[in-house]
């Protein structure tokens, strides 16, 4: 096909955003043009096409991913959790409501969590979490609440790396945080002392479905301890009552 030709054009822009994507913040027309194999021109007509839709940004003469592309893969990061989502917002915002803080839903992928859904109190902004954005599993509350009711599976996803810690609080040895889910199992919630980032602590509670952890929802602040006795009363009561509505709903798939 020649160059107007539709696959011809769409591998061209494919392959450009594929090179923007290669790990660079920036990079020039010139290395973009070099890694692609293009002529200078169609290389920047297809990019300035692209920077039009919001696919490519630009930094003076610097061209980075645009603002499109993140939201799109934040919108394929949670595209399969539709039904849960919507099943949980009603307690996600009475858990805020009562627990007046900053709340999340999020699921285990891999040895990670994904966040789904959060609802920001006031300061919450500090808590570098984001809605289709994942953090590690072994050293939030979020994820650990999943973990000591998760499969061998889930588990070793965990245990194949390394728990490099992200604060000094952080667990640091397989041991402890086998220890730790043993303790999470036996109080029904799990806690975050300052293990993801040191100012900030968090409680959470599994989403149990047929016995089978689904998600987790927490309480997270930056305002002194999350895990009062009154907060954690409260999520763990919204994790059962979340539990109970998605059993009755059946399939959680979008």
């Amino acid at each position: 096909m020649d160059e107007v030709g539709g696959a011809s054009v769409v591998g061209k822009a494919l392959g450009l955003l594929d090179a923007l994507g290669s790990g660079r913040p920036a990079q020039s027309l010139s290395a973009l043009a070099a890694r692609t194999g293009l002529p200078k021109s169609t290389a920047c007509r297809i990019l300035r096409q692209m920077e039009t839709l919001g696919f490519v940004g630009r930094r003076d003469s610097l061209y980075t991913l645009g603002s499109r592309l993140r939201e799109l893969g934040t919108q394929a990061a949670i595209s399969p959790y539709g039904r849960l989502r919507t099943a949980s917002l009603g307690e996600l915002e009475r858990l805020y409501d009562e627990a007046r803080t900053t709340v999340h839903l999020a699921v285990l992928s891999g040895a990670e969590v994904l966040y789904l859904e959060k609802i920001t109190a006031p300061g919450g902004s500090r808590i570098p979490t984001q809605v289709g954005l994942t953090a590690p599993a072994a050293h939030t509350a979020i994820g650990k609440a999943q973990l000591a009711y998760a499969g061998r599976a889930a588990l070793e996803a965990v245990l194949r790396r390394p728990l490099a810690p992200p604060t000094q609080h952080s667990l640091r040895a397989p041991a402890d945080l086998m220890e730790e889910l043993a303790s999470v199992r036996a109080a029904g919630v799990a806690t975050d002392r300052g293990e993801f980032r040191a100012d900030i602590s968090c409680v959470a509670a599994p989403i149990m479905v047929h016995g089978r952890p689904v998600a987790a929802i927490s309480a997270s602040s930056v305002h002194g301890p999350a895990y009062t006795p009154q907060r954690t009363s409260y999520v763990r009561d919204a994790a059962r009552r979340l539990s109970a509505r998605l059993e009755r709903l059946g399939t959680l798939s979008a």
